[in-house]
């Protein structure tokens, strides 16, 4: 059973977050060929000031 972890920072909109839960699995099901019932996946959501760039902080 595939589980995607996407990482990413905080501020998308709930109808973002469910279309990259579904192309995401959908993809994932296509290339592991198995049913996309078998497909998790977790957002994590990561405030700005807890991620960083290029030695730069995104807040």
């Amino acid at each position: 059973m595939p589980h995607i972890t996407l990482q990413m920072l905080e501020g998308r909109s709930l109808d973002q977050k469910k279309e990259l839960i579904e192309k995401m699995s959908q993809t994932v099901a296509e290339v592991a060929k198995c049913p996309i019932a078998a497909v998790t996946m977790t957002i994590q959501e990561v405030p700005k000031e807890n991620w960083g760039t290029a030695g730069l902080q995104h807040s």
